[in-house]
């Protein structure tokens, strides 16, 4: 394991609970591509969304987005590029069986970026969905993302996106490292040379990671980084790494009355698309 990239999930690895970016953890990726390890973000979210991201958190900007269903770039160090890994023309005849099925409890949400597979409402019952697939020999598959249930090529995850992303780089998945959280990310777990689960995985993922957090979140995140560097890149060992047991303060470093409103504002009530409002339910 050379330890040459790290792939990441996004939602609830690199943010808290409500979806808000964890601010060491972006530190902790600034450093890594200064240091020359390129970071790549894996996610269930369309190529618009995850391919800003990555340019914004400063990374390289290679992403496999939709679990894996797309892999390119929007700009950064790969410029524009694009391979699309799933057929369309399956997760199509995959909703086809599943409204025949189902009827009005498979509820399709039209997101006009998403081009690779569908978002569909939890109330679905994804053992009985998948069965019913497979019966019908639809080479469509549900995944429940944490966030949202997601129609796609049987054929597509993440571990196929993080070895398209990886061949990108000219690296092999064995000297990948890769973080995430849900069942999702199990796959990218299996393609890569090393794997961390941050502490709000459930424990059917711990179990299947090299690696299990004492951190939640974002902090995990960065745990898991600075355990990476421990293992097989002690030359790193030197920088300035976030320490996962620090807790920042919301508003820290800014003037006294704007901190105050920074802290203030933390305390109330937060909403995050697909994420919580305090107190309330996941949407």
């Amino acid at each position: 394991m050379g330890f040459k990239a790290l792939a990441t999930d996004v939602d609830r690895t690199l943010t808290d609970d409500d979806l808000l970016l964890d601010l060491q953890a972006v530190r902790t990726i600034r450093l890594l591509e200064e240091a020359g390890v390129r970071v790549i973000l894996l996610s269930g979210r369309d190529l618009a969304t995850v391919g800003s991201l990555a340019l914004y958190l400063g990374a390289c900007g290679l992403v496999a987005a939709e679990d894996g269903a797309l892999v390119g770039s929007l700009g950064g160090a790969f410029g524009f590029s694009l391979r699309m890994m799933a057929d369309v023309g399956r997760v199509r005849a995959g909703l086809a069986a599943l409204k025949e099925a189902f009827g009005a409890k498979v509820r399709e949400y039209h997101i006009p970026a998403r081009v690779a597979s569908l978002v569909l409402s939890r109330e679905l019952d994804l053992a009985a969905a998948n069965d019913l697939l497979a019966r019908r020999g639809v080479p469509a598959k549900v995944v429940d993302s944490g966030l949202a249930c997601e129609l796609c090529d049987a054929d597509v995850d993440k571990g196929r996106g993080l070895i398209e992303a990886a061949a990108s780089l000219g690296v092999d998945p064995a000297d990948v490292a890769a973080v995430g959280d849900n069942f999702n990310d199990v796959e990218m777990f299996e393609a890569a040379g090393w794997s961390a689960a941050v502490a709000n995985a459930p424990e059917d993922v711990k179990a299947r990671a090299d690696y299990v957090c004492r951190h939640p979140y974002g902090r995990g995140f960065v745990e898991a980084v600075r355990r990476a560097v421990e293992l097989f890149r002690p030359d790193l060992a030197g920088l300035p790494w976030p320490d996962p047991e620090a807790v920042e303060e919301p508003g820290a470093g800014l003037p006294p009355e704007k901190e105050r409103a920074a802290r203030t504002e933390s305390a109330g009530p937060r909403r995050a698309f697909g994420g919580r409002a305090a107190g309330g339910a996941e949407t």
